[in-house]
This record gives structure tokens, sequence and C-alpha cells, in this order.
């Protein structure tokens, strides 16, 4: 893995490509509707030049289509005869929220912060771990203070501990601490679940359910991104504690990170069956637009209480796959 610097205008770019691609293969954005530079660029606070590379991303995966006027037609299915359907494109029409940021202007700890966590919560799996804080800020050519706040963050998640004489380490991940995570989410997401669903509009869940049925449809367009949505919908917008107690949010920020391990494992190890997953929280949904909000608990109890089982017999699975290499700012203990 070689050194990396941040560069604001490829993650503008990128951001504005990603968020575009998920709104169009959710369906959020219709067949047809005209995407024009101009509109987007003030959607996302920015000059038309990462706007007009994002849009060439999306026509080159077949996403969208010239047509005679200016500007794309959503076009996912390439067919060559649609009718241009001229809307305003807002935030809304999105689906983002109004306070929302969309391009990517972190702080540069922000950044490493994610970096860092990513390859935590994958190398977690294999063993336990030193990290070196020179070797990262070189590694990401940034300061040791940057490292030290991205560091810090971590260790208030728990995914890495600092020893009384300075070191840092990382893991290792163990059945058992998995199986603690979920014994806390299923305390506190259905208490979440039950303070907040009157916060959430009958038409927010319903998008939500739309993008579970488009997954459970069109196998074939399953990405990362969107599944990391659907988990994101259930399990941090509708079971949202913040509000509330923010103590126990943080409590049930660290516990969530098995949903990102999850994920994890069903990459390390070439899975792509999330249908049970999907089912669950369809499910889930469907009972909260039909205002059966304890029925909706029940099913969310019944759905940690599978994940944990998947998850736990996806270690198992998983101890068996090699250590893959490890960037040079990590040494391996046991």
């Amino acid at each position: 893995m070689t050194a990396q610097t941040f560069s604001q205008a490829n993650s503008r770019y990128q951001s504005i490509f990603e968020t575009l691609q998920n709104v169009i293969r959710s369906h959020t954005l219709s067949t047809g509707v005209v995407l024009l530079e101009g509109p987007l660029s003030n959607i996302f606070n920015t000059s038309r030049v990462p706007v007009r590379k994002a849009l060439q991303l999306l026509f080159d995966q077949q996403l969208i289509s010239r047509f005679e006027g200016r500007g794309y037609l959503v076009n996912p299915e390439q067919s060559n005869d649609i009718e241009p359907i001229r809307l305003e494109i807002t935030r809304e029409l999105l689906g983002l929220a109004s306070d929302e940021d969309i391009i990517d202007t972190r702080l540069l700890s922000d950044k490493v912060y994610d970096e860092l966590y990513q390859c935590i919560s994958y190398i977690i799996l294999h063993g336990h771990y030193r990290l070196d804080e020179q070797r990262i800020a070189e590694h990401f050519n940034v300061g040791r203070n940057v490292v030290r706040e991205a560091l810090k963050s971590l260790h208030l998640q728990g995914l890495v501990e600092k020893e009384a004489y300075g070191d840092w380490l990382a893991g290792p991940l163990t059945a058992q601490s998995v199986i603690e995570n979920y014994e806390l989410r299923l305390i506190l997401e259905p208490l979440a679940l039950k303070a907040n669903i009157h916060h959430i509009s009958y038409d927010d869940i319903q998008q939500m359910l739309n993008r579970i049925r488009y997954a459970q449809t069109h196998k074939q367009d399953v990405n990362a991104s969107l599944i990391q949505q659907i988990e994101a919908d259930l399990h941090q917008t509708l079971c949202n504690i913040k509000w509330h107690n923010q103590k126990m949010a943080n409590i049930l920020y660290n516990a969530q990170s098995s949903i990102l391990i999850s994920r994890v494992i069903h990459d390390a190890i070439h899975l792509s069956n999330y249908e049970l997953m999907l089912e669950e929280h369809n499910a889930i949904l469907e009972a909260l637009l039909c205002g059966s909000i304890d029925q909706g608990l029940e099913y969310l109890e019944k759905h940690l209480i599978n994940a944990k089982k998947r998850s736990v017999e996806y270690l198992k699975v998983f101890s068996i796959i090699p250590e893959p290499n490890i960037p040079p700012y990590l040494e391996r203990i046991s």
C-alpha cells in the first residue's frame, strides 16, 4: 500500500458521482429526468468541473444517456425512446437532508480516521496489532498531531487502546466480543426505534422500503453502497437515540461496529447473499408502515438475533482465510 494524500478535487467529483449513482440505482430519480451541470453544482455547492466529471463517470457506467437537448437523461436501462422529464432538481429529490454535507470538507484528522477505521476493522479479524504513529503520519503524508486526533477518535469508539507506556493497540476481534456487541444492540436499538419512530415520516419509511425492494429484485445492481444505505436506514436513521440520550447513543454507536465488521467479512469471503438480511429489514419496515410499532420492534429483535448468529458463523469461516498484506504502520503482536 503506497503513501497517499487527500485531494479535495478528487473527493468532490467522487462524492457527487456516488450520490447520483445511489439515487439512480435505487430509482429515487425516475428514468428520463434531465440532469444539468448548473443546478447540480448549486446543490453540491461546487464548480461545474467536478459535476461534469461525475456525470461523465455515470455516462461511462451507462446509468445516464445523452439526448438532443442539454444535459443527460437518467437512463439505467439504456432505453432508446425516453421522453425527457424536466424537473427542478433539489436536495429533497436526491434524498438528501437539508443540512447534509455532500462534499467532503472534513478535517484531515477525520479523513485519516475513516481510512484507519476501514483498515483496522478488517485487520482485527486476524489478530492483535501495534500501530506506529510516525509511520501512520508518513503513510498518509500528514503531521503526527493529525494522526493523534484520528487515533483518539478510534479510541473513543473502542477500536484501539492506548497502553500506559504510549503504544496504540488494535484487536483481536473475537466471537465473544461480537456476541457482546449484539447483546447491547438488542437492548438499545428497540428502545431507540420506539423513541424515534414518531420523528420519521411515512414517506421516509416508504423510501427505505423501496430501496430494499429494489435490492431484492435487481440483484445484479446490488453493491456495497446500496447495502450500506439499507443498513443505515434501519440501524442509524430509525434507531437514532442521539436526541434522547447522548451516553446511550455513544454506547450504541460503538456496539454497531458489528455492522461494518459483518460487511467486511462478507467481502473477504466473497459472500454476496444479503437475502436474509433484506427479508428481515423488509418485515420491520412493512410493520412500521402499517402502524404496528410493537410488531416492528419484535421483528427488529428477531433480526438482531439472526444477525448475531450469522456474524459468528462468518467469523468461523474467516478464521481459515490467510492474513492480507498489512500497511507498514501496523505490527502484528499475536
